[in-house]
């Protein structure tokens, strides 16, 4: 990455100055090479069959995510992601499922397949949780049509792990974050979120 951007005219970027002021000047003067902000390109997305297709298939159907959202009051649900490359052990992942059941609010948790999956599906049936959280609480299962659900109306709030594309597509469906950053360039961008453009609380550690 690099070799590509020193040998490179200059570097696009999603995102925007309103959303960054003064940061792109200051990349141009470090790299000495032109910075475009071409951003958000996720409000590119206009059609609900676009937003549902945005990134990798979705691991749920267009209608069933539609109709789960649709029998939601307006600005009741929380949407949970942590992200795909999520780092939490499986009793962590438990802990945060009951803290959603227990909140008593609606809410859609995407759950990243992996390695760890297996402990984690063996509880959510030992425990019958999906059978517990029926009508209040939709599981994803791998990826999910994020834009989609940030878009609609229902979203009151998004539990994220502050990855740039999770990041500013909250921040542009206007969606307040809950920020839990896990590792890398996370941290820096919860610093925006929450101390800078203040659309967002933090629950994750302050200091990695």
């Amino acid at each position: 990455m690099r070799e590509a951007e020193s040998s490179a005219f200059g570097v696009v970027v999603n995102s925007f100055t309103e959303l960054e002021g003064g940061c792109a000047e200051e990349y141009e003067k470090a790299i000495k090479k032109k910075v475009w902000c071409v951003g958000p390109v996720s409000l590119c997305n206009r059609a609900v069959s676009d937003k549902f297709e945005r990134g990798n298939r979705a691991s749920i159907d267009e209608k069933t995510c539609l109709n789960w959202l649709d029998s939601m009051q307006p600005n009741s649900v929380l949407y949970a992601c942590l992200g795909s490359q999520c780092r939490l052990v499986p009793s962590q992942l438990i802990e945060l499922g009951l803290g959603l059941e227990a909140s008593n609010h609606p809410f859609i948790w995407v759950i990243k397949i992996g390695e760890r999956f297996e402990e984690l599906e063996k509880w959510f049936v030992e425990e019958k949780f999906e059978e517990r959280i029926k009508g209040r609480g939709l599981l994803i299962k791998g990826w999910a049509p994020q834009l989609l659900i940030l878009s609609h109306p229902a979203t009151k709030a998004f539990l994220t792990h502050c990855g740039w594309n999770s990041t500013i597509e909250g921040v542009c469906s206007g969606v307040p974050l809950v920020t839990w950053p896990m590792f890398a360039e996370q941290f820096f961008n919860e610093k925006l979120v929450v101390e800078i453009l203040r659309v967002g609380v933090r629950v994750g550690v302050d200091v990695p």
